[in-house]
């Protein structure tokens, strides 16, 4: 069984952001203790100040003395939204006999497995809703608040060979809140081709990879 790490990036890394840099050594620290195999960084080029570097790469160089076994580290370097990031490594794995573990901040970990599930495994809508349901209903029923089902998303996400393992980047409540909403629209977009292209076009714009 191949054992897969994925990092998904947040911006080009830069060692003095204490935040980013705990989140990268977190992951780094996995992959050494697992003896990961294979790790897929995800990010592409979103600094037009720095055109020719992407987050992936960015990422690999910090990890060059970090991961103290031979990995075979893999870039995705076209990423611009979470989307992407779920998209675009698909080609990069092989996910029968194999268990993968999908890195993330805190506040994305159902958006990500909601595209784990479109565009790895091929659910539908439908069928994603009720694993979301099934999910909540399970520990809601056991613990019979919702703060629980939060504490258990701190655990992670998980189905079947695949664990979306969150790490906590943010603790702010303004952050949550927009985070919540972008997921609510973003998860959307996947059924909705126009609004797929105006929130690119709205990452191209913040990024300022695109104009206005």
């Amino acid at each position: 069984m191949v054992k897969y790490a994925v990092l998904l990036g947040y911006g080009l890394f830069d060692r003095s952001n204490i935040i980013y840099k705990g989140y990268v050594d977190s992951f780094a620290s996995f992959v050494n203790k697992n003896n990961i195999e294979v790790v897929i960084l995800s990010g592409g080029h979103t600094n037009p100040k720095r055109p020719l570097e992407s987050e992936a790469s960015t990422i690999s160089k910090y990890l060059e003395n970090k991961l103290r076994h031979k990995a075979n580290v893999l870039l995705e370097e076209r990423a611009l939204s979470t989307d992407q990031n779920i998209k675009f490594t698909k080609p990069l794995l092989k996910l029968a006999n194999s268990h993968v573990t999908v890195f993330c901040d805190n506040i994305r970990p159902p958006k990500v497995m909601w595209y784990i599930l479109h565009y790895w495994f091929g659910l539908s809508k439908g069928e994603i809703e009720n694993y979301f349901l099934d999910y909540s209903l399970k520990f809601y029923a056991k613990h019979f608040t919702t703060e629980q089902i939060g504490k258990e998303l701190d655990k992670g996400l998980a189905y079947k060979n695949v664990l979306v393992r969150p790490y906590r980047m943010r603790t702010d409540i303004d952050g949550a809140v927009s985070g919540q909403i972008a997921s609510i629209l973003e998860i959307n977009s996947l059924y909705d081709k126009r609004l797929y292209s105006k929130l690119i076009k709205a990452v191209k714009i913040k990024f300022g990879i695109e104009n206005k």
